[in-house]
């Protein structure tokens, strides 16, 4: 388990305080930052239950069931925050923040290095606050977190422009598999945008003693818009991923129609030359051309001209190109 625990002074930068003092800040002026990582349920019950949270926001944060993603009570804020691991992964990973009238808790159950990150950078006097309240800190929270799904996303564009050329040059360079595994990335990604919009979206319209947004509506606004504009992008890459899958259908449809139009032509060459071959074939006893001595030669050069023929009349047509 790894706790850390920050104080926003004055300055709008953030000092680390020890851990065990976050129970004894509900009652001094100021904001703080309390961030959890890498702890069990029981471990969270044991740091949670002191702070006298709504039993329901007890309850999302240790079973993760995730009825909603953003919740808002009295005194208490809850939301989970969808964000991108460097790694893709199946499940997406969501961060639990808890909104308290002085105090914000992060929860996060794995490696958020973009939080991590942040820390260090408010910590080291790198990055300065809009304010020294805990809706800013929120704020910079999320606005990371956007800009992080934005980032993967232009990443993703790159890797699919790549797709794209590769396609063009050579449409064996590119498998089917390599389009599939980038609609499911951008897929991922696409869910990540919308369950971000939705929640900086709420966010804006919230007023309570856990949280308010006061003279930094602007800042929440162009939040909104930077979502707004990730998921436009993302939708937008999702639509080059699908003309680059027709693409590639469509000349698999070429392929295969090539090669059924080369096998009917073959068949069809073949077509007389196997009737002649089966009237030579039948054993009746009265066939003059058996006794024949040119028989033989004849039957050979007549179904060789039939093929020439054939060939040279499909090649005139076009079939062969």
């Amino acid at each position: 388990m790894t706790l850390n625990f920050y104080h926003l002074n004055d300055d709008k930068y953030l000092e680390s305080c020890s851990a065990d003092d976050y129970l004894n800040i509900f009652h001094q002026p100021g904001h703080y930052w309390l961030d959890i990582a890498d702890t069990e349920a029981e471990e969270l019950f044991h740091i949670l239950s002191p702070l006298k949270l709504h039993p329901l926001v007890l309850e999302d944060c240790l079973n993760l069931s995730r009825s909603s993603l953003i919740t808002r009570y009295e005194r208490t804020l809850y939301l989970e925050f969808p964000v991108n691991l460097t790694e893709q992964s199946m499940r997406i990973p969501y961060v639990s923040i808890i909104g308290l009238p002085n105090m914000l808790i992060t929860i996060r159950r794995g490696p958020v290095a973009t939080l991590t990150d942040l820390a260090a950078d408010l910590t080291s006097s790198e990055l300065k606050l809009y304010a020294p309240t805990t809706s800013a800190l929120l704020y910079t929270f999320l606005d990371h977190l956007v800009d992080q799904n934005i980032l993967l996303t232009l990443q993703a564009r790159n890797k699919i422009d790549s797709l794209m050329m590769a396609f063009d040059e050579d449409h064996d360079a590119v498998e089917i598999n390599d389009i599939l595994d980038m609609k499911q990335h951008m897929s991922q990604l696409a869910i990540i945008a919308e369950d971000q919009l939705y929640c900086v979206t709420t966010l804006i319209r919230i007023e309570s003693r856990a949280f308010t947004v006061g003279n930094q509506r602007e800042y929440f606004r162009d939040l909104v818009n930077n979502a707004e504009y990730g998921l436009r992008f993302i939708q937008r890459q999702e639509q080059r991923l699908r003309e680059l899958q027709d693409h590639y259908q469509l000349t698999l449809h070429d392929r295969t129609e090539a090669r059924l139009r080369f096998l009917t032509i073959i068949s069809a060459i073949f077509l007389p030359l196997t009737l002649i071959s089966s009237i030579y074939g039948m054993n009746f006893i009265h066939m003059p051309e058996l006794d024949w001595i040119y028989g033989y030669p004849l039957a050979i050069t007549l179904m060789l001209g039939v093929a020439s023929a054939m060939i040279w009349f499909f090649h005139r047509r076009g079939w062969f190109e």
